[in-house]
């Protein structure tokens, strides 16, 4: 006699492999879906590459931009704002210099462009896309922040 498998057990081991790489490939496909939109409770914020949260006693301490030497306010503080747009959304912070914006994304089909940063008394971003351009301007008066949003069609002549 040999040892050979028989068909019934053949046919059991090749239905659990085809589950087994369906089920993979399912949750593969959700989570490569839910990047940038399910893991988080707003979309996910470009951040300057060297912010850093220092915490002290009085609060967040901004750290130093080693490009420009100007203060980068540290990320996640209570102060934040989040400005929606149907161009994108931008989300600052108020800060003893004024504001600065913490991170920005652009909406589908819109780029950023022109971009202040601060920290400054009034930052602004402008989202583009080939028919219509948002132009956000964000100040903070009592620690509370003060959009401005211009949002506007181009015309044919702008593309």
């Amino acid at each position: 006699m040999t040892n050979m498998p028989s068909a019934r057990s053949v046919v059991v081991s090749t239905a659990a492999w085809t589950i087994g790489a369906l089920s993979s490939v399912g949750i593969g496909l959700v989570a490569l879906s839910m990047i940038g939109t399910g893991f988080a409770d707003r979309p996910l914020q470009p951040l300057a590459p060297n912010a850093v949260v220092t915490d002290s006693p009085d609060g967040p301490t901004p750290s130093t931009d080693t490009m420009s030497g100007q203060p980068t306010p540290s990320v996640g503080g209570a102060n934040d704002h989040t400005v929606v747009t149907r161009g994108g959304t931008v989300i600052v912070r108020c800060v003893q210099s004024g504001v600065y914006m913490v991170g920005w994304s652009p909406a589908p089909g819109y780029r950023t462009d022109d971009l202040r940063r601060g920290p400054a008394a009034t930052v602004a971003i402008s989202f583009e896309s080939t028919t219509r351009e948002v132009s956000i301007n964000v100040s903070c008066e009592a620690n509370t922040a003060q959009p401005t949003i211009h949002d506007e069609a181009k015309s044919p002549l702008d593309h």
